[in-house]
């Protein structure tokens, strides 16, 4: 079990990297406990069940904490990377219309896109031609000057 970090940033970033939690089961979350990420962390098993569509697997990788977001922070920073969330001013305003937005984006670069952008979207186990696909497409998108986002 990793520690609670205090900053939101953090908070979004260790949801970010449980198993079984995503963007609609934070706002579950969020709305439970008046919008406090920290009260989401801190809860327990009780608090969690009365939440309304929260899967046992979700409390169960909530109370665990088994994401090391000290870690993931320290080697994002190393390789550059930039953290944003939704209310960071440059957090895309294409996100803000999504029911569902991401918790936290991972960016490269010194901008983020707000015009030609295309989102390239898949699974964590494609096949061997999936990923030559997206590669494919992604290169051939990237030539014509679009933005490619990746989730």
């Amino acid at each position: 079990m990793h520690p609670i970090p205090r900053d939101e940033l953090s908070q979004r970033l260790l949801l970010n990297g449980l198993h079984h939690i995503g963007p609609v089961t934070v706002r579950r979350l969020q709305n439970f406990f008046d919008g406090q990420l920290s009260k989401v962390l801190a809860a327990d098993a009780n608090s969690l069940r009365k939440v309304s569509g929260l899967s046992s697997r979700a409390i169960a990788s909530l109370l665990a904490r088994d994401f090391d977001w000290q870690q993931e922070f320290a080697r994002l920073q190393q390789l550059n990377y930039r953290l944003l969330i939704p209310d960071h001013p440059a957090w895309p305003k294409a996100l803000e219309q999504l029911w569902d937005p991401p918790l936290i984006l991972y960016g490269e670069g010194h901008d983020f896109p707000t015009e030609r952008a295309i989102a390239i979207i898949g699974t964590r186990h494609c096949t061997p031609y999936g990923a030559h696909l997206a590669k494919k497409m992604a290169c051939e998108l990237a030539s014509r000057g679009w933005w490619l986002i990746s989730g």
